[in-house]
């Protein structure tokens, strides 16, 4: 029951989506009804649909769309890590098929109010790339080695993908690693490939899966935080 409170929440005329997860939810504003439908692949992809299906006559709302930490590169609050290379995502907004200027504040995007009704459908869009990810220099466990994300996903090697092992495998921190979805791997997932160095300098194929999918497979080596050159 607690969920839809973190989807959604509601101050004055505003509507606040905080989550993107599948779903419809009946909203009551000051007494008026919506039916709002959202559908997404997130985190696979950054694309969110919203969809009024319902909405009582006169229903008149201002939407707040939550923007990813991962999106203003930002890792988690503070300074603990940060992306190697930061880079501004994109992020498109379209009403009823319309591009619209994406205005922000205070870590949301911002819709003004309006009159909404049934059939009205907004889409946010927010650019989702492989990124490096390193420590405060002050984490000396740490130094000299990255970590991947892609959207809100931070992603781990394991020796059953990497046959050669993990641990010492060493990454060019300025190689292009490639995002795939693989709809074989563990029911569905996207994996980040590209290429390595092994213990005997050689190059090798390089796989990293969700962090969360780990140990489900074979018993091997596994890492978040790996070697780089």
């Amino acid at each position: 029951p607690s969920l839809s409170g973190y989807i959604y929440s509601i101050k004055d005329q505003d509507i606040f989506i905080n989550l993107f997860i599948g779903n419809t939810a009946e909203l009551d504003l000051n007494g008026k009804k919506i039916k709002l439908n959202q559908s997404t692949k997130y985190p696979w992809n950054g694309k969110v649909k919203f969809s009024v299906e319902e909405a009582d006559n006169d229903l008149f709302a201002g939407f707040k769309i939550r923007i990813p930490g991962w999106v203003r590169n930002e890792v988690l609050p503070g300074d603990l890590y940060s992306y190697l290379n930061k880079k501004d995502s994109d992020i498109s907004l379209l009403i009823n098929g319309e591009n619209q200027q994406v205005d922000t504040e205070n870590g949301y995007i911002i819709l003004d109010k309006n009159y909404w009704k049934s059939g009205d459908i907004i889409e946010v869009s927010f650019e989702m790339e492989v990124r490096k990810v390193i420590s405060n220099e002050k984490v000396i466990a740490n130094k000299g080695k990255i970590a991947f994300e892609r959207g809100p996903l931070v992603y781990c090697a394991e020796q059953v993908d990497n046959p050669n092992g993990v641990l010492n495998l060493k990454l060019e921190v300025n190689s292009q690693f490639k995002y795939l979805y693989d709809e074989e791997l563990l029911g569905g997932m996207g994996k980040i490939i590209g290429k390595a160095t092994d213990e005997k300098n050689r190059s090798v194929d390089f796989m990293a899966i969700p962090y969360y999918g780990w140990a489900h497979r074979d018993d091997g080596e596994m890492s978040v935080w790996l070697n780089s050159k």
